[in-house]
C-alpha cells in the first residue's frame, strides 16, 4: 500500500527514529559490564541465532550502525560479520550492541508500524526522537 512519495519519506524517517529510540532507550539502561558482555554475545551465539528477525524490522537500527556492526546488508537479510577482535574499538562496541538490542527487541516490520502508526499517530510522536526531521 504506496501512497504520497513524500508522506512514504516521512512515514519510513519516523518509523527510522521510532526504532532507534527503542534501541537507545533500552541502551541507556545497560551498566558498562552489560554493554561488555552483550558486545561479546556475537561471538559465542551460533550464527544462526544472529540472523535478524522479521521482515523490515531491524533493517533501519542495523543499517544505520555502519560498516563495523556484526552484521551486513544485502537484499532480503543480514549476513554475519566476522566475531569482534579483542581490543576493538568503541564504536565497534556500541554498534555490536545496538544489533543486539535491535535483534532482542523484535521490533515491527515497517508495514506492521505503519498500519499502527496511521491508527494512532500521537502515541508514536510522542516517543520519536525528533532525528526523523533530518532525513526527510
Amino acid at each position: 500500500m504506496q501512497g504520497n512519495p513524500a508522506e512514504e519519506r516521512v512515514l519510513r524517517a519516523k518509523y527510522f527514529d521510532w526504532c532507534s529510540a527503542r534501541v537507545a532507550e533500552r541502551f541507556l539502561r545497560l551498566s558498562p559490564d552489560q554493554i561488555y558482555e552483550l558486545a561479546q554475545q556475537e561471538k559465542r551465539e551460533p550464527a544462526e541465532q544472529r540472523t535478524a528477525v522479521g521482515s523490515a524490522g531491524g533493517v533501519g537500527i542495523r543499517g544505520a550502525n555502519g560498516g563495523d556492526g556484526a552484521t551486513s546488508a544485502r537484499a532480503g537479510g543480514w549476513t554475519p560479520r566476522a566475531p569482534m577482535a579483542e581490543g576493538a574499538s568503541y564504536w565497534m562496541m556500541v554498534s555490536r550492541v545496538s544489533e543486539v538490542l535491535a535483534r532482542d527487541l523484535a521490533l515491527p516490520s515497517f508495514e506492521d508500524w505503519r498500519v499502527a502508526y496511521l491508527h494512532t499517530p500521537d502515541q508514536f510522536d510522542t516517543e520519536l526522537l525528533g532525528l526523523w526531521r533530518e532525513a526527510v
